[in-house]
């Protein structure tokens, strides 16, 4: 199948988005229109056909008819009324206030670092001295939208001139 059947297939299914739908409508051939109908019939003659096959199935029934019976049995063991009341009322508030508690310093902990203004980042690199035979040269400070800076050196030369790497 290729790219474009697959394109198409895609269209069929709704998984284009509007504008990807709306190119592709604009560049159907007929051909691709026949292939869409036919998709569409295709999926019309499988509903259809599932769907009578099915009819009315109740799946909760047949479940339920292979599980075994259970009469409801209240609980009343020692140890489930032990697990059950484990904190007291007064345990609970305590650990709600502290849980809140903690809960507000994690987000004004979270609000300071927000606000803390970010170090420039720099290279900690300095031009102490420049020099240039038979050319020019300029250094230059540009100032970055974030505070920081970017130095730039510009060296013009003649083609003869000889170049010493550093």
């Amino acid at each position: 199948m290729g790219s474009h059947d697959e394109k198409l297939q895609r269209l069929h299914d709704g998984e284009l988005t509007p504008s990807e739908a709306e190119a592709l409508h604009l560049a159907l051939t007929d051909a691709d229109r026949e292939k869409l109908l036919a998709l569409a019939e295709i999926d019309e003659l499988v509903g259809n056909a599932v769907m009578s096959q099915a009819g009315e199935v109740d799946l909760w029934q047949a479940i339920q008819a292979k599980l075994p019976p259970q009469a409801a049995q209240p609980v009343t063991t020692a140890s489930h009324q032990a697990t059950v009341h484990a904190f007291s009322p007064a345990r609970r508030r305590l650990m709600g206030r502290a849980t809140a508690v903690v809960s507000a310093l994690a987000m004004a902990a979270a609000f300071a670092f927000w606000l803390m203004p970010a170090a420039p980042q720099t290279n900690h690199c300095d031009i102490e001295s420049l020099e240039v035979a038979g050319g020019s040269a300029t250094v230059l400070k540009v100032s970055g939208d974030r505070g920081d800076a970017t130095t730039v050196l510009w060296v013009d030369h003649d083609e003869g001139d000889e170049w010493e790497t550093l």
